[in-house]
């Protein structure tokens, strides 16, 4: 068995208060980072801290008043909160000693999808904790099944899924990636696990309805990828990054582009340079023309298989 699968069997000694007590209870802002909205939440006014309160009810529930799961509110919180409440998360999260040597050593190369799936299942673990707190642990499940090899994985809400591709080509999903298949894939789970985190937590009744489903006012939007998605993934690889030996990229620009296509919205310009983007309308086609060459390229690879 890979050494580092071998490893992940003991990945639950890496996290402290695993006798049934809770973690610590970390506090948080009243300012979430992102977008300050007129208060009849119609607009944007520019890219500064937004007061909760000028947005939601005084008695809404707030995340950071629920950190542990016992007191865990599902659906019951802004999306304009989720970045915010990450980012408390992975910058107080105490690392053991087991945990900083599991996240420095190197990945290796996966024999078969059986020790792929440990894997995955070993950082599923270690995400679920470091950076969502424990609060989706038992609330979904993640599978590794064939798929269109484009497509590298995604959430089924419907299912409570995570399904990752074991026939992901990365010329494909990602071309200008110097990862392995592994380390993509653990990207992978991570992208989608801000997905599953934010259907879980994020309220949609008539008092947030409005921000949830519009990007431009900072939701996460009809395909998922708008702002409260955006700045999620933003912080959590961001801090990724600073702890493992491997290369971790944070550039999603063709997600949030598709997601201007499918929704309508434009970000403003002090997104785009947060998530790293481009500011021009040229560096913003950029990643459109991505996804052109992605489509492309899956044609030509079908018609080879064909042929």
């Amino acid at each position: 068995m890979d050494k580092v699968v071998q490893l992940f069997r003991n990945v639950r000694k890496a996290f402290p208060n695993q006798e049934g007590s809770k973690s610590p209870r970390l506090s948080i802002s009243t300012e979430a980072q992102g977008f300050k909205i007129a208060k009849d939440g119609t607009k944007i006014v520019n890219f500064l801290p937004l007061n909760i309160y000028d947005v939601l009810p005084p008695d809404h529930p707030r995340i950071g008043e629920y950190h542990d799961e016992g007191f865990f509110n599902i659906k019951g919180y802004s999306a304009l909160e989720v970045s915010s409440f990450l980012k408390v998360q992975a910058e107080n999260f105490p690392l053991s000693d087991t945990l900083l040597s599991t996240l420095t050593t190197p990945i290796s190369a996966t024999k078969s999808d059986k020790d792929l799936l440990n894997l995955l299942q070993g950082w599923k673990e270690i995400f679920d904790e470091w950076f969502f707190a424990g609060i989706m642990v038992g609330r979904y499940t993640l599978k590794l099944r064939y798929m269109d090899p484009s497509n590298a994985g995604q959430y089924e809400n419907t299912t409570s899924a995570i399904i990752l591709s074991s026939s992901a080509d990365l010329t494909l999903t990602d071309p200008h990636s110097t990862n392995s298949k592994e380390e993509f894939l653990i990207q992978t789970l991570l992208h989608e696990q801000v997905h599953a985190f934010i259907a879980l937590s994020c309220c949609r009744k008539e008092c947030c309805k409005q921000i949830y489903d519009n990007p431009s006012l900072g939701g996460p939007g009809e395909d998922g990828h708008g702002p409260a998605w955006a700045d999620s993934m933003i912080i959590l690889t961001d801090t990724l990054r600073k702890q493992v030996s491997w290369h971790v990229n944070s550039i999603f620009g063709g997600n949030v582009v598709q997601s201007m296509a499918v929704g309508a919205w434009q970000p403003t310009v002090e997104q785009l340079k947060y998530w790293g983007i481009g500011v021009t309308r040229e560096e913003v086609m950029y990643w459109s023309d991505i996804e052109k060459w992605d489509k492309q390229r899956l044609s030509t690879l079908q018609h080879e298989r064909k042929t």
